[in-house]
């Protein structure tokens, strides 16, 4: 009964057998775990069985992984035809090619697809070979390499390149010499001959792939086998090691491949022989042969292997853009020679990195990329060789590395490590998924590991580079990423063995094999299998197999295959990390965990899998330092929480360690936290108030003092930071990489007192306004700030002034106000020493070099309330701003003007600077007009003008202030009132500002300008002064031809007291005489005001009413002849149109010359109504109307038209809404209302019925 699957024991004592081997046993000291686990795998068809393809054990000579597959009509043929071993019949002789026929596009990719899938490849000592499935190990399809008709043959070495090129090594009963042949499998058979055409001697044809290229392995005359091959990934070179100690070498190889026709090399479909080559082979170059005089000239090589070193990156970037876009769904493989349990040699492909999944495009342009130099090792039992194949110093003589060989099988070169993926939106061993072409791990790559029984040792390039004790006979070593799977040879144990009866009474059942003793429930022979983890130093799996092993080879998802001598298959899976972990947790080894996840994270095959892995290196370290932690080892515990930043909550830690005795430790934690930028503000506020308790002031000088991260980088001068801490480029930069809340920073240093630091951190980082309120209002540095100010840009300036004006200006206010008025007045300059000047009066650092440039000029709006305690020096600072500015004062020398002229009401009360182009209207004021506004209107008024008015606005207040205590301001603001038409200022404001302050003359100035003549006379009606009666008369006579309404306040006022009827008769009776003369009031109107007041005399004004009466009276009569002469005028009128209109009444004509020509009337003759008469002959033939007259009456005609039109036009824009077009249309005539009444009456608007009805 055969052995159960799954018969690997970990770790069983074995007995005095075999001595050396349980002297090995107990050998090394290493770390022994158990990673893997083993399983036995099963046939999909029958579960009790291993696969059905690797059943026959003895058979199989060697196992390569390719990374293609046959196309999926060759997969089908073969399927059909069954087993492909000659001692099973076939199924069927169905035979299908793998052209693409016509079918449809969905099954032509299908067929793309499943070649990018990998398969397992094997070797039989029938010279057959078969390709598996990697997962179910079924077979898929099968071809004879070696092996045609009555010729038979076994495959010794096969391997496979990047490409999915098969190569393969074998032996044929035909031929002397061993024969190479390399296969493309992904092209067979043309499919446009007959799939199902026969041999002539009745063979069925079977699918056979490309062969490309074949030869035969020879040097001299006499045959040797082959003891080792080795190929670059790419297939460029090619070695091979005879038993005689001979290495030959192909150069080339893959452009000779490339150059291949199309069809060549595929067999036909009516033969069942083998294809002719495609290319020749190149031939071999002997570049190592023993010699007599070498010491080992009689050793043969044992191994072979190719090492490349990388380009640097700067070469390597072309190749990396050809590559992106051509690699192939293909990983890379390096091929090596290995040997089974019985000594077989056979090839072994292995996949760079297992634990990579398919990562095919990364290896393929790995590949692809030009190396430096190659490198290929040569090994034998004595020593190791390294020859240069290509690179500085290739072709020379191969060199001695080592004194250490190595026996067959025992030696392999570490194959580069498979890149990471780019992105990780897919599975890690998805097809296609993008790698990156950067090597995840440099450390071992392309490093000759020899085992011997006392030790592992590897050869890098120069030498021996490390050495693992690791005694134990070793038949065969085999390479999976850095782990070495070591195969120890096979023994049968002794009955007597205490151990060996202990390891079969442990077992399921007993063994029964054909080697073993009837009735025995001992193994016939035991081989062992370890696994020996490089980059950590320990054994990963270790386990016995009773059933000897055949072969070993590693999948492609990098688990390990175990094949025994009786056809058994087991499987070894990694198992996860954290499984790993939990493992090493229990016995304490987290240093031992930190390296083993730092090995995952060399081999993680995509983004999403490396960040999973860095995190379970924030749970080790976190761990790690909770062990030290409880046992009272506080800085190594801080050591391992500091590694857990960015993984681990900060407050976690924290907590532990704010003890005030931990301190320091606390401190080192916060510090790397900043250091990596994850810190908050409360990390900062806790931070510094650790130094401040420390009272560790170099500590705080170092975190707030440190330099610009990018200050090394920077070449030139515009890139350093601001030497003000300004808001440039630099500081910008250098603020995005503060590892701080700089808020919290400047505030916890200004809590504890060290305000150095925290105006050093304000000026450095460009925080102005933290800066001024340090030095301002904790420093009192008031210089110092005045100083920092004048460094600013002229924007921030005007920002900090706005802020701390009023507070420079008390403690310096001389200095205060000449930065003010540069600021307002477009003469302010950032001053770049200004800084330096400042950091010497305090004796600080900072090298500041760059220099700022000024802006335009800034509104002094924002200053004002800063000089509501300082007039004097604000009258100073707005009279230089506005001269400073726009060129305006205060012209004390014009020429006194006590009164103004009229202000229109549509005019602004300064001039408007004249635009280009004289009366054009420009783009701005056309704009406005759209918009329903006035340009000149106050409802839009320039920002520059609105400052202006502002300053002189204020200007005027402080002058009339100013006059109150004594000064010469009032007659300055005289000044400015009478100057308006080139200093604007407000008219409102102003004349707010003169009532205020009782400023009579500019009251009457302002009055004057706005047409306010009743407000003057009022004004000097209330004035108290002896004068003001006669200024009322003198006003009376200078305004009252344009404002008669003030004749009647006059004359009210006059008689209001008896002083000043007494003093002003005369002046009474002159008032009195130009009301009569322009009509101004009516006698009794005139009557009835003067008998209002009590202190009115009749005899004063009695020649008056007199003069009154009888100019009335005369009016009158010439009234009433006027109403007669118009009512005779009518009744004639319509009398005459009464005759007009009569058509039956007689009309005499007694004209008697013609109207036309002046010559006797006689007939024929034409009479017209309006009395005048023409010969016929004088008139038209068609004249109907009186050529005389026709003129006058046409015009006439033409004008009721016209008006009539019109008030058909304001009828309709009345009814839609618009109702005062009647209004516009009544202003549009002259005259007084009752004129513009009457105008309405003679239009049709009021006086045509149409119109009425319209209405």
């Amino acid at each position: 009964m055969p052995a159960k699957a799954g018969a690997a024991t970990p770790d069983p004592e074995i007995g005095t057998a075999a001595g050396a081997a349980a002297a090995a046993a107990a050998g090394p000291a290493w770390r022994q775990f158990s990673f893997f686990e083993s399983s036995p795998v099963r046939d999909a068809d029958d579960f009790a069985k291993p696969p059905a393809a690797l059943r026959s054990a003895n058979e199989v000579a060697a196992i390569c992984q390719c990374q293609v597959r046959p196309p999926t009509s060759a997969l089908a043929s073969d399927a059909a035809t069954g087993s492909a071993s000659p001692s099973e019949a076939p199924v069927s002789a169905t035979v299908r090619f793998d052209e693409p026929s016509a079918s449809s596009s969905k099954a032509v990719k299908a067929n793309k697809a499943s070649r990018k899938q990998p398969c397992t490849l094997v070797g039989t000592i029938h010279g057959r070979i078969k390709v598996l499935d990697p997962d179910t190990l079924q077979e898929l399809a099968a071809w004879d390499a070696f092996s045609s008709g009555a010729v038979a043959g076994r495959v010794t070495h096969l391997s496979s390149d990047t490409r999915g090129r098969v190569i393969t090594l074998g032996e044929e009963d035909s031929s002397r010499f061993p024969i190479l042949r390399v296969w493309d499998i992904r092209t067979g058979r043309n499919a446009s001959r007959q799939a199902d055409s026969a041999t002539a001697d009745g063979a069925k044809a079977t699918w056979m792939p490309r062969l490309l290229a074949e030869g035969k392995v020879q040097h001299g005359s006499r045959p040797h086998p082959i003891a080792a091959v080795s190929h670059t990934p790419s297939l460029s070179y090619l070695s091979v090691a005879l038993a005689d100690g001979t290495v030959l070498l192909i150069r080339g190889l893959e452009s000779a491949l490339m150059a291949a026709s199309g069809n060549a090399g595929i067999a036909s479909a009516g033969s069942s022989g083998r294809p002719t080559p495609a290319v020749a082979l190149p031939k071999f170059k002997v570049v190592f042969q023993p010699t007599s005089s070498d010491s080992g000239a009689h050793e043969p090589v044992t191994a072979l292997g190719f090492s490349e070193v990388a380009a640097p990156a700067a070469a390597n970037a072309s190749a990396q853009v050809k590559t992106a876009s051509t690699a192939t769904q293909t990983p890379a493989y390096e091929a090596r020679v290995s040997h089974g349990s019985k000594g077989r040699k056979a090839a072994l492909a292995r996949q760079r990195d297992p634990r990579t999944g398919s990562a095919n495009a990364a290896t393929q342009a790995d590949a692809a990329k030009p190396a430096s130099a190659v490198h290929l090792f040569i090994v034998t039992l004595s020593r190791v060789l390294r020859y240069i194949v290509a690179g500085k110093g290739a072709g020379g003589s191969p060199a001695v590395l080592d004194d250490v060989g190595g026996a067959l099988g025992c030696a392999a070169v570490i194959p580069p490590r498979a890149a990471m993926p780019a992105a990780s939106s897919g599975p890690a061993n998805a097809p296609g998924l993008p790698l990156t072409s950067a090597p995840s791990s440099p450390s071992t790559a392309g490093k000759m590991v020899i085992a011997r029984d006392e030790a592992i040792y590897v050869i890098g390039q120069e030498g021996r580079e490390a050495c693992f004790a690791y005694e134990g006979p070793k038949s065969s070593i085999h390479l999976s990423a850095s782990q070495v799977i070591i195969v120890s040879p096979p023994f049968a144990p002794a009955s007597s063995a205490g151990p060996v009866r202990s390891f079969a009474n442990a077992r399921e059942s007993p063994l029964s094999t054909p080697s073993s003793r009837k009735g025995s429930m001992l193994p016939a022979e035991v081989a062992k299998i370890t696994i020996f983890d490089l980059d950590n130093k320990l054994v990963a799996f270790s386990g016995t197999f009773d059933s000897g092993i055949r072969q070993v080879w590693v999948g492609t998802a990098g688990e390990v295959l175990v094949l025994s001598d009786l056809g058994e298959l087991t499987r070894l899976d990694e198992k996860p990390l954290r499984a790993k972990l939990d493992v090493l947790y229990r016995k304490s080894l987290f240093l031992l965990a930190v390296n083993l996840a730092r090995s995952h994270m060399q081999r993680a095959s995509s983004a999403d899998v490396l960040a999973r892995t860095e995190a379970l290196m924030g749970d080790i370290y976190q761990r790690y330092g909770d062990h030290l932690y409880n046992k009272a080892d506080y800085d190594g515990a801080m050591a391992q929480y500091v590694k857990t930043i960015g993984h681990t909550q900060p407050s976690l830690v924290i907590r532990r360690f704010l003890d005030a005795q931990r301190i320091k430790n606390l401190t080192t934690y916060l510090q790397e936290l900043h250091a990596q930028n994850l810190a908050s503000s409360d990390h900062t506020t806790l931070l510094l108030n650790c130094y401040t308790k420390l009272k560790d002031v170099a500590s705080l000088d170092r975190f707030i003092k440190r330099p610009h991260a990018r200050a090394s980088s920077r070449a030139d001068a515009d890139d350093a930071p601001d030497p003000l801490g300004g808001e440039g480029e630099g500081a910008a930069e250098d603020r995005d990489e503060l590892p701080f809340d700089l808020e919290t920073a400047m505030r916890v240093c200004r809590q504890a007192g060290y305000f150095g630091h925290a105006a050093y951190l304000a000026k450095r980082y460009g925080e102005h306004r933290e800066y001024l309120r340090i030095q301002i209002e904790d420093v009192k540095d008031y210089g110092d700030a005045l100083l920092y100010v004048r460094g600013l840009q002229a924007d921030d300036a005007i920002e900090s002034m706005a802020q701390y004006a009023k507070t420079l200006l008390g403690e310096l206010p001389d200095e205060t106000t000449e930065l003010l008025i540069e600021l307002c007045s477009g003469a302010f300059r950032p001053d770049p020493e200004a800084a330096h000047k400042a950091m010497r009066l305090q004796q600080r650092q900072a090298e500041q070099d760059k220099t700022n440039r000024g802006t335009a000029p800034k509104s002094a709006a924002a200053a004002y309330l800063s000089y509501l305690q300082h007039p004097s020096q604000f009258v100073r600072f707005l009279e230089t701003v506005v001269l400073a500015r726009w060129g305006q004062y205060v012209d004390m020398d014009a020429a006194d003007r006590s009164q103004g002229e009229p202000l229109d009401d549509d005019a602004p009360a300064y001039e408007l600077p004249s635009s280009p182009g004289g009366g054009e209207v420009d783009e701005v004021e056309q704009a406005l007009r759209e918009l329903g506004l006035d340009g000149r209107a106050d409802d839009y008024e320039d920002a520059e003008v609105a400052d202006q008015k502002s300053i002189w606005n204020t200007l005027l207040e402080l002058y009339l202030t100013a006059g109150e205590a004594g000064g010469g301001g009032r007659e300055r603001a005289l000044r400015l009132l009478q100057q308006h038409a080139r200093l604007p200022y407000d008219v409102s404001h102003a004349l707010m500002l003169c009532a205020v302050e009782q400023f009579d003359a500019g009251l009457i100035l302002l009055y004057e300008r706005m047409g306010m003549y009743e407000d003057i006379v009022r004004l000097h009606m209330a004035s108290s002064s002896a004068t003001s009666s006669a200024q009322v008369v003198s006003a009376l006579a200078r305004y009252g031809g344009s404002q008669p309404e003030l004749y009647g306040l006059v004359l009210r006022y006059l008689v209001s007291s008896p002083e000043l009827l007494e003093r002003h008769t005369p002046e009474l009776l002159g008032v009195l005489r130009v009301v009569r003369e322009r009509a101004l009031m009516s006698t009794l109107e005139i009557v009835q005001l003067l008998s209002s007041s009590a202190h009115t005399q009749v005899g004063v004004v009695r020649a008056f009413i007199a003069e009154s009466i009888s100019a009335t009276i005369g009016a009158t009569e010439a009234d009433a002849r006027a109403i007669d002469d118009y009512k005779a005028s009518t009744e004639e009128t319509l009398a005459e149109i009464g005759e007009l209109t009569d058509s039956g009444g007689a009309r005499v004509f007694q004209m008697t010359r013609c109207t036309a020509c002046a010559g006797q009337l006689d007939l024929p003759a034409v009479h017209f109504m309006c009395k005048h008469s023409y010969h016929q002959r004088c008139l038209g033939e068609e004249e109907a109307e009186c050529p005389t007259c026709a003129s006058h009456q046409t015009r006439l005609r033409d004008a009721r038209r016209r008006q009539a039109d019109a008030a058909v036009e304001v009828i309709a824009t009345a009814n839609a809404g618009d109702q005062h077009v009647l209004h516009r249309a009544a202003d549009a005539h002259e005259g007084a209302g009752f004129d513009k009444l009457a105008a309405l009456f003679a239009q049709p608007i009021m006086g045509n019925a149409l119109a009425a009805q319209q209405l």
